[in-house]
């Protein structure tokens, strides 16, 4: 497609986007920041910035106002569904100009239940969407995002933040676990809260990337498929917020060895990974940006043409996954985050919003590159020179 007729397709489909999502979003009866009303309301303060309808910020806010009412006292803490999602979505709201709020005061009752589960109930699982590093995001955000943190409160999430990166000394065993700990752990390097163990650990998962690939290639020992556009994504996010270049010729380093085999891959068997073609368009995208790699940029339009067509007979113009027969409205599976990635895609949208989300391969972890691809003469060839 040419620049405009894509502008302009997008378009379309951005508002058959929001008319799904404005009829569905109150009906569920989940407050999270990546499956319910938290992320769907990041979906339409952003298209309401982008269209300059005053409307799409209205129901915004009407939806976090039901998401603060349907709180209770055994609602879920994890980051997907519950308390520390909802809390690092706000955060970046109010960060992002979306809404004017003194977080100090709305999530006051949050803080308490975060510390006291920090404190005692820590999950064993170390992912974002329900492990440890899902509840780091919470107060690396709290920590982040402006300095006006009363000291009290500081002092109780550094202390949070200081007991989960003790707890990341863990081996880590699937490449989701490893994405996690890196979108976590530099999160924080630059608060000063158990710095160096937090850097050590961060250079150790990055490091460990690589020996997970190898090991994978020679023994297929570890579960899940190996991607190396997600990881760039990741590794490219860390030196923004790091500082440090080195992240960032580590993704070279990893696309140049595994891209082209796993472009391949997803060319000829993409329908069985458990994603879609969006997925790829976005991730192309974003390194085409940060690249400045016209080969990537032409990627990213090609997939997203083919997620044009895979998806027509869809709801509102794209796959998206399945809840009880019926399609996902949150923005890691579902028409929230099928509208922020087409805002990102005709640059209307900050890439920002993808340190939100975990940016892993696979749902379940099952599905394997297939051994063709990874006995392949360039990745055996590339790996001999590691």
């Amino acid at each position: 497609m040419k620049n405009e007729m894509l502008n302009s397709a997008i378009d379309q489909y951005l508002k058959r986007i929001a008319n799904v999502l404005l009829l569905n979003a109150n009906f569920t009866d989940n407050i999270g920041l990546l499956n319910g009303k938290t992320g769907i309301a990041i979906f339409f303060f952003h298209y309401a910035r982008y269209t300059g309808n005053e409307f799409y910020k209205e129901f915004a806010d009407e939806l976090l106002d039901e998401v603060f009412e349907e709180i209770y006292q055994n609602s879920e803490i994890n980051y997907a569904d519950g308390l520390a999602g909802l809390g690092t979505g706000i955060e970046y709201l109010v960060k992002n100009s979306f809404i004017k709020a003194d977080t100090n005061e709305v999530l006051e009752e949050i803080d308490l239940q975060m510390h006291h589960h920090a404190d005692y109930h820590l999950p064993k699982s170390i992912d974002l969407i329900y492990g440890k590093c899902g509840f780091g995001k919470y107060f690396a955000a709290r920590l982040n995002n402006h300095t006006n943190v009363e000291a009290r409160v500081a002092t109780i999430n550094e202390r949070a933040l200081e007991r989960i990166v003790n707890m990341l000394n863990k081996s880590y065993n699937t490449y989701f676990n490893l994405l996690s700990v890196i979108q976590f752990l530099s999160d924080i390097t630059t608060l000063n809260v158990n710095q160096v163990k937090a850097e050590a650990y961060l250079n150790y998962a990055i490091d460990k990337l690589e020996t997970m690939v190898y090991e994978d290639v020679h023994f297929g020992t570890y579960p899940g498929t190996f991607n190396p556009l997600s990881t760039a994504v990741v590794l490219i996010q860390a030196t923004e917020k790091v500082g440090n270049k080195e992240y960032t010729e580590r993704a070279l380093h990893f696309l140049k060895m595994y891209e082209t085999d796993f472009r391949k891959y997803l060319t000829s068997d993409y329908t069985n990974l458990p994603s879609n073609s969006l997925k790829w368009s976005l991730l192309y995208n974003y390194l085409g940006i940060k690249l400045e790699d016209n080969t990537y940029k032409q990627l990213s339009e090609d997939w997203l043409n083919t997620a044009i067509t895979e998806g027509k007979e869809s709801l509102a113009g794209f796959r998206v996954m399945e809840h009880s027969n019926l399609p996902s409205m949150g923005i890691l599976y579902g028409y929230a985050g099928v509208g922020l990635t087409l805002l990102t895609i005709i640059d209307k949208c900050s890439p920002d919003w993808f340190n939100l989300i975990p940016l892993q391969l696979e749902i379940e972890k099952t599905v394997k590159i297939p051994t063709q691809v990874l006995n392949s003469k360039s990745f055996i060839t590339e790996l001999q020179n590691i």
